[in-house]
């Protein structure tokens, strides 16, 4: 099996949970775990996105 095991982390309790898990799973698959952790000291200004960004639509 060939790539990585991505998960967000968000820093909660639950983001943990989620990331021990990840964690087991790639081991078993003998796989490298990415892990992504990003925050911002600025709420985001969805406005200021394109329209493409903003849609949940393909």
């Amino acid at each position: 099996m060939t790539g990585s095991a991505t998960v967000g982390f968000n820093g909660s309790p639950a983001g943990m949970t989620t990331v021990r898990w990840v964690a087991r799973e790639a081991a078993a698959r003998h796989l490298p775990v990415v892990l992504l952790h990003s925050w911002t000291t600025q709420p985001l200004d969805v406005s200021a996105l394109p329209q493409e960004a903003r849609s949940n639509r393909p």
